[in-house]
């Protein structure tokens, strides 16, 4: 359940957004600052324009100002089966990894009555079969890892979603499952994980006894009056506040799954419970005289806790630095399969916004997020960023590394490795000593230096980190995309950008078979039968060519379609998208062998058995790209 999903459009935005300075966020109610505008009055106009917009079926949203809830509104429907209209006050949306913010809440009550350590091995306690292995010989991983997204775990290959609710696990049975290897060393890069979440959650249920969801219904949900909030009612379409199901980008019902791991993005909350949340948070972990966790450990979810760069945007407990300039913003999204949410709170002023919708935009909708839509009109009318002085710009001393950078968030194995592809950006330092980056369908941007290894973006205010961790590795994080580090690929061989290249140049030689039926029919015309054999050679390298289109059209159609259920399938396990790959690697070996006998047979003239060779290599050289990224059953 990640915060965004690993869309080409989502790594086109890589370097994109806001932030500057960092400030200190206080646990301590702050002084209220009313903003001009009416709250009210924003939503009711606000929302209907967004619905509009992107088309999503229906949208919820709540503004808290002044320690009270002061604004609510719901519009267009919650089923469009049904024809429901959205309840704003009693529909129960899925707000996905808005959901890491309740377990962070949950595992630093335990911290605060002394039982949990955020500083200790995990081992400590968790169970046998779900601890985390000694990957790092002295670096035990530790609750405040699992927290900050900075335990160095890939992300589970399969088993996160399944298409049979029974065939979801327990969270303990769900951890000690989950393929997540640890990549880095903790503590060195922020690489969004929800298996660390689902650690965090396992954590509190062993910890305290009682089943995680349980815990958190007496612990956190009901001393705040979150009646409408829970971990295990995801699928309930009935009873007092029932869950709106997502719809996909034509208004109809997406294809039913299941996720596991509820920690990590499985609750469900009301509009105005949300309300009674954030204001806990900003008023120091109290709300009506009681209290839910300590000013502390309040002031340690809304404060910055770990982070690859000094100025760049970084992760509290549960929270992200989503804006760093005066009044700064901390907050958290959340998405499932066409359920969408989003939070954001102002510490400085008190104020704070919840929004969700339950389903994907329409083809003609906006390229923006509608959440960035949001947030935006919300900060200008209620948040607005103080003006900054302009940062100093200058040549640098120290050039960051030049080359490829990749997400130090990947997935261990499987179909869903797919998306690195597209997770990469290329680095250069131009002669003016600007830095110049490059990405998968990203746009070229300079950035100007403005400080010791941080840079800004010529013309915007996102800014870009560059530093060394403790184990050697060159790296990059952005304010625009806080949740995932970037790690300069160190071998040529390893570089997704590459590894791109290859495929795409693969591809353009494999459509060229396009000309050998045209061939065939000329070889009829003019009575010249074929080689005996040589069929069989051509329909080989051609079958082999048409896995890989095969893979190419599929991607297509689901992309356009349904875009996360790309990573519904690999999060499942399934092998869809390594049947036309599969099949096209068996081809490409068959042609490769029956090459060697078109040479040695002669078989066609010179120019058609080298035309036939560098067929069957592109076939092979997608066939390899394929298997490095998971695509060839059984060497998943």
């Amino acid at each position: 359940m990640p915060a965004r999903p690993w869309t080409a459009a989502a790594v086109a935005a890589f370097l994109a957004v806001t932030p500057l300075p960092t400030a200190t966020a206080s646990a301590t109610p702050p002084v209220r600052q009313t903003a001009s505008a009416d709250p009210q009055e924003f939503l009711d106009t606000r929302l209907p324009e967004l619905l509009a917009d992107y088309g999503v079926p229906g949208l919820v949203a709540t503004v808290v100002a002044d320690g009270e809830q002061v604004a609510l509104t719901g519009v267009g429907e919650s089923d469009t089966v049904e024809g429901t209209a959205v309840d704003p006050a009693g529909d129960s949306f899925a707000v996905g990894s808005l959901s890491k913010t309740f377990t962070a809440l949950a595992l630093l009550q335990l911290v605060d009555e002394g039982l949990v350590d955020l500083h200790a091995d995990v081992n400590t306690y968790l169970p046998e079969a779900a601890r985390v292995p000694d990957t790092h010989p002295g670096a035990p991983v530790t609750p405040h890892h699992l927290l900050t997204h900075t335990a160095g775990f890939s992300d589970p290959a399969v088993g996160e979603i399944a298409f049979d609710r029974d065939d979801l696990l327990p969270l303990a049975e769900h951890a000690a499952r989950s393929n997540a290897p640890r990549s880095y060393p903790p503590g060195e890069l922020v690489a969004y994980s929800n298996h660390g979440y689902n650690l965090a959650g396992l954590i509190v249920e062993e910890v305290s006894g009682r089943p995680f969801a349980d815990h958190t219904a007496e612990h956190v949900f009901a001393p705040l009056g979150m009646d409408g909030t829970a971990f295990d009612r995801l699928h309930a379409q009935d009873g007092d506040h029932p869950v709106p199901p997502g719809h996909g980008g034509d208004g109809g019902p997406v294809v039913e799954h299941y996720a596991g791991g509820g920690p990590s993005g499985l609750a469900v909350a009301t509009a105005p419970d949300m309300s009674r949340f954030l204001l806990a948070l900003l008023n120091g972990g109290e709300l009506d005289g009681t209290r839910v966790l300590s000013e502390e450990s309040t002031a340690a979810m809304l404060d910055r806790q770990a982070g690859d760069a000094p100025g760049v945007a970084g992760p509290g407990y549960g929270t992200w630095e989503t804006r760093l300039d005066t009044p700064r913003i901390v907050g958290h999204e959340g998405d499932l399969t066409a359920q969408h949410a989003a939070f954001a709170i102002v510490p400085e002023t008190g104020t704070g916004y919840f929004l969700a919708y339950n389903g994907n935009p329409a083809a003609d909708a906006p390229d923006d997020d509608l959440r960035t839509a949001f947030h935006d009109a919300f900060t200008e009318a209620f948040a607005p960023a103080q003006e900054q002085e302009a940062p100093a710009t200058g040549r640098a001393s120290d050039a960051p590394p030049e080359g490829v950078y990749r997400s130090a968030r990947r997935m261990s194995e499987g179909p869903g490795r797919l998306l690195e592809l597209g997770s990469w950006t290329r680095v250069r330092t131009a002669d003016d000593g600007a830095v110049v980056t490059s990405g998968f369908l990203g746009p070229r941007q300079r950035w100007l230096p403005v400080g010791a290894g941080v840079y800004q973006e010529e013309g915007g205010t996102d800014r870009a980190g560059f530093f060394r961790t403790a184990s050697g590795l060159d790296a990059l994080s952005t304010d625009s995309q806080p949740t995932s580090a970037y790690e300069r690929v160190d071998t040529w061989w390893r570089s997704p950008a590459l590894h791109a290249v290859v495929a795409v140049a693969a591809l353009l030689v494999l459509l060229t078979v396009l000309v050998w039926p045209c061939t065939a029919l000329v070889r009829v015309l003019r009575r010249r039968p074929a080689p005996k054999g040589s069929g069989a050679a051509r329909w080989a390298a051609g079958l082999a060519a048409a896995g890989a289109f095969g893979l190419v059209a599929m991607a297509v159609v689901l992309m356009a379609s349904e875009p996360e259920l790309v990573s519904v399938l690999g999060q499942t396990g399934s092998v869809v998208l390594t049947v036309p790959t599969t099949a096209g690697a068996v081809f490409a070996v068959t042609a490769s062998a029956a090459t060697a006998v078109a040479w040695r047979r002669g078989w066609w003239s010179a120019a058609g058995r080298i035309h036939h060779t560098l067929v069957v290599l592109a076939a092979l050289a997608f066939t390899g790209v394929a298997a490095a990224y998971g695509l060839i059953w059984p060497l998943l």
